[in-house]
């Protein structure tokens, strides 16, 4: 055989197994990105698999998005009655990951609701940590393996039954505290008050980052609300003691406007949350906890929307 010869042949075998890779990912649509999708759910690599679903898959079929770090992934939205909220937050997400994801939805989608976790984490840092978020991963998505190593987890999950934090994740929920469960709050609390950081840090660059993301939200006439994490309440006396918790407030405080709803969850009405240890799991919520936020979250949403349609019935009067 001439080297000519060889090298045609390789590259026919190249080329036929790149056309198999494609069409097989195309034909799998694993993340909603060539053709509509009314419900998709992640396997594995939770950063990229939401960020490839925002191109289309998540703003044609919620009409709000909750963003946040790992502190926030653990709600299921599914539960906010009469309203469609995708929860977007990432786990170990900073803003500038977030980011690529919520500004696809809002220059894509009808967005009308973003919920915003405000917690330290969240601004803490900025940059793409790790490979899960590159923009290149929109065509990647079709002659890479991302999408075959997707369909192998999830045949491995069907084949092999196992830990699953994404059982339920058709609306972005993160099952995080299946792989807690040995965890026994009341245990850990001393150590992580003696652990605990005294300052909190916000990264200029992911200041910058959020304020961009809430100013678009803006622009496209979305409604945004933001909460304060309800952090347990003898870690954040930490905070409080070293004057970083209002520090942090006022800084955060100047990224919202009179239109926006802000509240904070550590102030005196959420006791029943962060005096309780039932809230919480390592720090981050609980299951119980998760329920009892997004019970608020409704609330406010309820509240927002039964102001709103007063006001346009007194207009019209």
């Amino acid at each position: 055989m001439t080297s000519k010869r060889f090298l045609f042949g390789v590259g026919g075998v190249v080329v036929v197994t790149l056309l198999a890779i494609v069409s097989t990912n195309y034909y799998l649509n694993l993340f909603g990105l060539f053709r509509s999708e009314s419900s998709l759910r992640i396997w594995v690599d939770e950063k990229t698999s939401k960020y490839l679903m925002s191109f289309r898959y998540v703003p044609e079929n919620f009409e709000g998005a909750i963003i946040g770090p790992s502190v926030s992934t653990n709600m299921q939205t599914k539960n906010i009655e009469g309203f469609k909220i995708y929860n977007l937050s990432m786990n170990g997400g900073n803003i500038s990951e977030i980011k690529y994801a919520i500004d696809n939805v809002l220059e894509k989608g009808n967005l009308k609701y973003l919920v915003v976790c405000v917690y330290p984490y969240l601004t803490k840092n900025s940059g793409i940590k790790g490979r899960q978020i590159n923009k290149k991963e929109y065509w990647g998505s079709l002659y890479s393996l991302i999408p075959m190593r997707v369909a192998m987890a999830a045949t491995a999950y069907q084949v092999f039954p196992r830990l699953d934090q994404f059982h339920d994740s058709e609306w972005g929920y993160n099952d995080s505290n299946l792989s807690k469960k040995h965890i026994v709050f009341e245990n850990i609390i001393s150590r992580k008050i003696e652990n605990h950081p005294k300052e909190i840090v916000v990264d200029p660059q992911a200041y910058n980052e959020l304020r961009e993301v809430l100013d678009l939200a803006r622009l496209k006439g979305v409604q945004i609300f933001a909460y304060y994490y309800p952090i347990y309440y003898e870690f954040i006396d930490v905070y409080r003691a070293s004057g970083a918790w209002d520090w942090y407030q006022e800084e955060m405080n100047g990224l919202f406007t009179k239109d926006d709803l802000l509240w904070d969850m550590n102030e005196p009405d959420y006791d029943y949350l962060t005096h309780n240890t039932r809230t919480y799991i390592d720090g981050h919520l609980s299951d119980w906890g998760a329920e009892q936020v997004v019970e608020v979250i409704e609330t406010k949403l309820k509240s927002f929307e039964s102001s709103r349609r007063i006001t346009e019935i007194r207009a019209a009067e």
